[in-house]
């Protein structure tokens, strides 16, 4: 009995359970909760980007369809006439309209004599003044009697438009002739120097010597 009381000692304090349908029922006792996620909610980056890449799309075709409607619509380009062609067109058309007065007469003259300059010897005499206008006329080395009327017509015209300077009846249709005399010639002339050109690179040509 002893031994019993020793061995009951040394296994520690005994707890006692009731039995039967009297048991305390415990209450406090719960579920293990899961693991919380100590991380940052990043989902929400995920909706601004793709809001940003709509906003982006919708803008690239707004501006391509206002691109689209602001297009002219392409036209095949016509063939330019002729700097001679257009020219002696104009000066029909001026000899034609006599409604004008004299000053906007010498104006439209003018303007054709230095578009038909302009497109036939490639410098921008529309936009030329007269004092600069007549040093490269001289410097193409026209005939000498093309470049003394041309000095005189630009001379004489510059009055008429800018200071109203009224011309003899007789003046406005001799200007007119020499403008189209001045197309005609200066055609003439740049048509022999190209086929002058032309002889001269056929004659010095390999093919040319070869045969020769």
């Amino acid at each position: 009995m002893a031994a019993q009381d020793a061995l009951a000692a040394d296994a520690g304090p005994q707890i006692n359970v009731p039995s039967g349908g009297n048991a305390t029922r415990l209450t406090d006792i719960h579920d293990i909760k899961p693991a919380l996620q100590m991380g940052a909610d990043i989902d929400w980056i995920y909706w601004v980007i793709g809001v940003a890449l709509l906003l982006a799309i919708a803008y690239l075709v707004l501006r391509r369809f206002q691109q689209n409607r602001k297009r002219p619509t392409e036209r095949p380009e016509m063939p330019q006439m002729a700097p001679e062609v257009e020219a002696c067109q104009a000066l029909d058309a001026l000899a034609a309209d006599s409604a004008g007065s004299a000053k906007a007469f010498y104006f439209r003259l003018s303007a054709i004599l230095r578009r038909y300059i302009e497109r036939r010897y490639g410098f921008p005499a529309a936009e030329m003044t007269t004092e600069e206008l007549l040093p490269a006329v001289h410097r193409l080395a026209l005939e000498p009697h093309l470049v003394q009327s041309f000095n005189r017509f630009c001379r004489e015209s510059d009055p008429i438009k800018f200071a109203d300077v009224t011309p003899a009846a007789e003046r406005m249709p001799r200007d007119l002739a020499f403008v189209r005399y001045f197309v005609q010639q200066t055609t003439l002339r740049e048509e022999a120097a190209q086929k002058d050109a032309a002889t001269d690179a056929a004659a010095t040509s390999p093919l040319t010597e070869t045969t020769t």
